[in-house]
């Protein structure tokens, strides 16, 4: 896969993934040259981190998991298909622990969520709707949490011009995608249109690999012509359990920031946390190792703290929301793979 840019004398040149990742890595390690000292003096703290706001970091991130987990499954129950809470949240840190190790690790882990749910019974065309609007909805809430953190920090969305383009523009977009799968998801009529998509996408996809695709590929598979009815109660719900997912994080990253005896800047932390989840998302790095931890540094730093505090904090923070729960993601991956077989998709 390439990026291809033409320039004005109609001459073409291509960059490649591998070498915007290359870019990406020399990069890393420059920073890391440059700031060693600074990097020493963080990581030295890691040894007197408080140990009981360790263990509550890693509660709020239990707590954020399962909130993204209750989205999915109220989303599949509105599809017709019925997966417990706790097999989601396994299936989530085993898609978890894919995205941040294999290469593209997004593509493959989305891969093993769709497998994951069809495999438990729902229709390929819920399974995609399910994915769809699960990430719209966690896009729109960090979308919102973006533009109320700024606010808080001070950059005057409400009063400022660029301020109020910036935070405009991200909650336009994010209401335009999650108003469009409403509005799709309001009509059986839609939703199988949609679904005869994806099954063409997917007869394709089975073709190229010699496969017999799924029969029911082509139909969502509900039997009312009001689509799915969630209402506004139940769209609201899953706004709300968005956000929980997303605050539950933050407050795993003030602990971090207790746990190394640095103070907490409130008023940008928000700010300074959906920053850097905007510049993590970027497909650069598996596990965005170096660009997550250096992205949130800089943006805590910007939020007052100190450079040696935030390194320690942001250290801290990744042990326990990445490095922790990645041999838990695998371990899980393991457990399921022997007990829910799936059949490839």
């Amino acid at each position: 896969m390439s990026i291809s840019v033409l320039t004005t004398d109609r001459r073409q040149w291509t960059v490649s993934w591998p070498t915007v990742r290359m870019t990406a890595v020399v990069a890393v390690v420059a920073a890391a040259v440059w700031q060693h000292k600074t990097l020493l003096t963080g990581a030295a703290r890691l040894g007197s981190v408080s140990p009981s706001f360790v263990v509550a970091a890693l509660v709020a991130e239990l707590v954020s998991a399962v909130a993204l987990a209750e989205v999915q499954r109220r989303l599949l129950e509105a599809g017709g298909t019925h997966v417990g809470r706790r097999s989601l949240v396994a299936v989530d840190l085993a898609s978890g622990a894919i995205g941040a190790t294999l290469p593209v690790g997004v593509a493959f882990s989305t891969v093993y969520i769709y497998r994951q749910f069809t495999g438990r019974g729902a229709r390929p065309a819920v399974a995609v709707w399910v994915l769809a609007v699960s990430s719209a909805l966690c896009v729109a809430a960090l979308a919102v949490l973006g533009a109320v953190g700024a606010q808080l920090g001070g950059l005057g969305v409400l009063s400022s011009p660029l301020g109020a383009l910036v935070g405009g523009s991200f909650a336009v977009v994010a209401v335009a995608i999650l108003a469009g799968l409403i509005w799709v998801s309001a009509s059986t009529r839609r939703l199988d249109g949609a679904a005869r998509m994806v099954g063409r996408v997917q007869a394709s996809v089975a073709r190229a690999l010699r496969r017999q695709p799924p029969d029911d590929a082509g139909r969502f598979g509900l039997d009312r012509p009001d689509g799915v009815s969630l209402g506004l109660r139940g769209w609201s719900g899953l706004f709300v359990l968005a956000e929980v997912n997303w605050l539950a994080d933050i407050a795993a990253l003030a602990l971090a920031l207790a746990a190394v005896g640095a103070g907490v800047p409130w008023g940008g932390l928000v700010l300074a946390y959906a920053l850097s989840q905007a510049a993590s998302s970027l497909p650069l790095l598996p596990g965005s190792i170096g660009v997550a931890e250096g992205s949130l540094a800089l943006a805590l730093v910007g939020a007052g703290v100190r450079p040696a505090d935030a390194i320690a904090a942001v250290l801290t923070y990744r042990l326990i929301t990445f490095w922790v729960l990645l041999p838990v993601g695998w371990a899980l991956w393991a457990r399921l793979r022997r007990t829910h077989a799936v059949a490839p998709a």
